[in-house]
């Protein structure tokens, strides 16, 4: 069989309802695999075309949602000083994002609106679903409440570490641009490297899926791949191999992230087709200063 074959029956064998539970296992912590089933049993999976509106700014709550494949963007009105109205892009959500929690907390109608960026399946959880569950189980009412307040506290942490590093992306800032690929099942470590790159001036895209991403990378090109070693449905050692099976990616950079030791997985991670690779957590030094010298052995060995 060959390669092109085979990525697709791995994607195949991730069904949604595996893809709901993994994204359910990092978004709602506290809840039992009983409760997560409860919600699943009442959720409704939805498929939105690209520039379908999953949220509307200024609607009425009615549902929370929970991305289980593609990409949505988070866009907010913003008016000239004619009162000409345009739509700013505030953020991108990937696997295992939730839209709705905000509305949901402060009973209030939503503060932005989110559009979907390519095919995107959601489950999507009706409110009345979540309160009757609520009513008849103090339980699930606590864990539920307690999961939400985990979700807000991992997105203040992100945007802390982002307002943190602000100075550092100033003074560390990368001295070429390049176009950049980022592969991370961790939406918020996603997020936050996204951020990062961009604040730093390059071309940013990503994905939370490293199986998605072998069809975003065909049509971005980009000059550096930037993945994660232990993920889910792939990990970053076969991706990169999958990578490196086509010609047309031989002077693509790729470099590894992972928590895992640097001195065995280095090795593992070049013998795999890798130029670089990063110890988490991640800081924007490390980031910039392994990507101008993993670009920089590039037009060496192109010079030459």
């Amino acid at each position: 069989m060959s390669a092109r074959n085979a990525v697709p029956a791995l994607a195949d064998a991730i069904g949604v309802e595996d893809r709901f539970n993994l994204a359910f296992s990092r978004l709602f912590t506290y809840l039992s695999p009983k409760e997560t089933k409860a919600l699943l049993s009442r959720a409704t999976l939805i498929e939105c075309e690209p520039g379908e509106f999953i949220v509307y700014e200024g609607a009425s709550a009615s549902a929370l949602f929970v991305i289980v494949e593609g990409e949505a963007k988070v866009l907010k009105r913003e008016y000239t000083q004619r009162h000409h109205e345009k739509m700013i892009e505030l953020a991108r959500l990937g696997l295992g994002s939730i839209i709705g929690e905000m509305s949901f907390l402060d009973g209030d109608v939503a503060s932005a609106s989110v559009m979907a960026d390519r095919p995107t399946k959601l489950y999507r959880i009706d409110l009345k679903v979540i309160f009757d569950l609520i009513e008849h189980s103090p339980e699930f009412s606590t864990n539920f409440y307690r999961s939400l307040a985990g979700i807000l506290s991992r997105r203040l942490r992100v945007a802390n570490a982002v307002l943190t590093t602000s100075q550092e992306v100033r003074s560390v800032a990368a001295k070429d641009h390049h176009r950049i690929f980022v592969v991370d099942d961790d939406p918020e470590v996603l997020k936050f490297i996204t951020l990062f790159l961009e604040s730093a001036g390059h071309s940013v895209r990503s994905s939370t899926s490293p199986i998605e991403g072998l069809s975003l990378i065909k049509q971005f090109r980009p000059d550096m791949v930037l993945t994660d070693l232990m993920m889910s449905g792939m990990n970053g050692l076969d991706f990169c191999r999958e990578l490196r099976r086509h010609a047309e990616y031989t002077a693509m950079k790729i470099v590894m992230m992972s928590v895992r030791p640097e001195a065995y997985w280095t090795g593992e991670s070049l013998d795999a087709g890798a130029d670089g690779f990063i110890m988490k957590p991640l800081n924007p030094e490390t980031i910039v200063s392994q990507i101008e010298r993993v670009m920089a052995t590039n037009h060496t060995a192109r010079a030459a």
